[in-house]
């Protein structure tokens, strides 16, 4: 009698604790689901201004890409420089994010990442040392070379962004334009069937 007693009890416990975990796993699964549906509309939000830019500047060129934390456009029609009102005028039609636009500013060029972040691959480990430029003996340190063998394996399976659209006069391409253009894409895979990373 103790045992079924106790066997009913488990039981009951056992099916009170799954229904407490469905309810969690089903409140996240919404969570997730309503994070993606706004991060679709704020992708929406953002071709839609491209779109926009482009009618009303018709002789640009834009290609949009999709990066891990928003979007990307490159400019084909023409090369600029950060300092160009151009840049600034389409900076604040396309609402780019100011800080992004404040380091482009102040270190006069546009900044793309084309690998990886480390931390969204799985990368947990930081590289050794944790400074932005190396000495030479510091380069060839055992733990750093194991450090970017193990990031390079790993970035091989993603991608730093995707293709979404081009807006604007395709027919327009500086040359230059589209040489940056071809390194970025195929650096970045931006069209491979990758996870973003």
């Amino acid at each position: 009698m103790a045992i079924a007693a106790g066997t009913l009890c488990n039981g009951t416990v056992g099916v009170g604790l799954a229904s407490v975990v469905l309810v969690a796993v089903n409140a996240m699964v919404l969570r997730l689901k309503r994070a993606r549906h706004r991060d679709e509309q704020l992708e929406a939000g953002a071709l839609a201004r491209v779109e926009q830019f482009t009618r009303q500047h018709p002789g640009w060129h834009l290609r949009a890409y999709r990066t891990p934390a928003g979007m990307r456009v490159l400019a084909m029609h023409s090369t600029f420089s950060a300092q160009d009102p151009e840049v600034h005028a389409l900076f604040q039609a396309l609402q780019t994010d100011a800080l992004y636009a404040r380091m482009c500013r102040v270190q006069n060029c546009f900044r793309a990442r084309l690998t990886p972040k480390p931390w969204r691959i799985g990368m947990r480990r930081h590289i050794r040392p944790p400074v932005a430029a190396w000495s030479a003996e510091q380069a060839f340190l055992p733990g750093r070379l194991q450090w970017i063998a193990d990031y390079e394996r790993k970035a091989q399976g993603h991608a730093a962004c995707r293709f979404l659209k081009a807006f604007g006069d395709e027919r327009r391409v500086d040359a230059k334009a589209d040489v940056v253009r071809a390194l970025h894409d195929r650096v970045a895979s931006a069209y491979e069937p990758l996870p973003l990373g």
